[in-house]
């Protein structure tokens, strides 16, 4: 068979470039979890001399039920107590959840410009995107 080069040249062309973001990004929920992955963060980011992965803060599986509002507000806080050059992002509860607007405005609308990304699950549809945005304009953090 005739060598066609390397599977990421040919099926992403471009895009195969990823160089700038860290290949692994570990979610943690639990409070004691979330803390230890942060100071594993920082402390590869100092031995290696820069991130080496992103740790995803989760209300949607961390939250404990009638517990959502205290455990954005620990996330915000662990967001906000992160090293300036953490790649510290946070997984919201989904569209549907109860808890999704109170997410939003507790942890994009105090800490939004701290995060490196934000992962809302189970979107299904541009019109579940177009919510997402709308709510995250709600709380001026739109260019997250």
């Amino acid at each position: 068979a005739e060598y066609m080069g390397h599977p990421r040249d040919i099926l992403l062309g471009a895009q195969a470039q990823t160089g700038v973001l860290p290949v692994c990004d570990h979610y943690s929920g639990v409070e004691a979890r979330m803390r230890k992955s942060l100071q594993l963060q920082a402390g590869m980011t100092e031995e290696f001399g820069t991130c080496v992965f992103d740790v995803t803060l989760d209300c949607e599986d961390g939250a404990p039920v009638g517990g959502e509002a205290d455990h954005a507000a620990l996330v915000a806080s662990l967001v906000a107590d992160a090293a300036a050059d953490a790649r510290v992002a946070v997984r919201v509860h989904a569209l549907d959840h109860p808890a999704f607007e109170a997410d939003i405005a507790a942890i994009p609308g105090k800490v939004g410009q701290r995060l490196s990304h934000l992962m809302v699950p189970k979107v299904e549809s541009v019109a579940d995107v177009e919510q997402v945005v709308a709510a995250l304009a709600s709380v001026s953090c739109g260019d997250l």
